[in-house]
């Protein structure tokens, strides 16, 4: 979307849109690729605290009228997207997680740093699927494309879940290698 359509959409001038947008490049958010256009870089995009719908609700085990934050990134390798990732985190455990923080350091960093809370079990599950036209936009394919769409859950020492994060990635440059240990 341009500028101008962005304008026009929100009734605003597009001087606005264009302060708006320096902001966002500045706080790293957005880049601008000349003749090419805008582009969500692989920072989180600003969290959004919300009430959940049931099924985030149930993987987080809080109720629908509980706050939660939810982080989308998108994802690259070498400038190419990769991979839309979409985090949900219970707000009663992270409440004063910021964008700033997120940053300047990981997510799960800040978790274990600034929160006491640590990941001790993921439980974590991938299925085939076709991606929707919103997300061949974004991930520069064409609408039906194959994707692996991977769900993961994290639990904390307490085997409470403190993170739910739902991923689609791109069938044609993702590979998943696992290493499994089995201990006697």
């Amino acid at each position: 979307m341009s500028e101008r359509e962005i304008a026009q959409r929100l009734s605003i001038s597009r001087y606005t849109v264009r302060k708006a947008l320096d902001e966002l490049e500045k706080k790293g958010y957005i880049y601008k690729v000349h003749g090419k256009g805008t582009f969500v870089s692989e920072k989180s995009v600003p969290s959004l605290v919300f009430t959940p719908h049931q099924e985030i609700a149930s993987k987080l085990h809080v109720v629908t009228r509980d706050k939660v934050i939810k982080l989308k990134y998108l994802r690259t390798a070498d400038d190419v997207p990769m991979m839309i990732e979409e985090t949900y985190l219970p707000y009663s455990k992270f409440p004063t997680l910021t964008v700033d923080a997120l940053s300047k350091n990981s997510l799960y960093s800040i978790m274990k740093t600034e929160f006491n809370q640590s990941i001790h079990v993921v439980s974590e599950s991938m299925r085939a699927s076709l991606i929707s036209s919103n997300e061949a936009k974004l991930l520069k394919v064409e609408d039906g494309s194959p994707c692996l769409n991977v769900r993961r859950t994290s639990f904390n020492k307490l085997n409470e879940p403190i993170e739910f994060t739902s991923c689609i990635a791109r069938g044609d440059q993702f590979v998943y290698n696992y290493k499994y240990i089995h201990q006697d």
